[in-house]
């Protein structure tokens, strides 16, 4: 259901500026599917790097959310934690 589902990205995502990142000045959380082939771990891993993020590693695909939702939801309850 979900690649049935799924947009084509628009065009303006390659077009129109974003402004400045946030992951520049704000904190940042991520998961990293080990077994993504759709990003790839090893980019998502380096974006994440790069934005200094706190990185759990979670066996699964590139929809590791629906995969491993307890995994996703403890790295989110943790980011609130963090900001209260």
């Amino acid at each position: 259901m979900m690649a049935a589902t799924q947009r084509p990205v628009a065009a303006s995502a390659f077009t129109d500026a974003s402004g400045p990142p946030a992951w520049k000045t704000l904190p940042s959380w991520a998961v990293v599917a080990t077994g993504d082939k759709a990003a790839g771990s090893d980019v998502v891993r380096s974006m994440a790097q790069r934005a200094g993020a706190d990185i759990v590693e979670v066996e699964g695909s590139h929809v590791i959310m629906v995969s491993q939702p307890q995994a996703v939801t403890s790295l989110i309850l943790k980011a609130v934690h963090a900001l209260s």
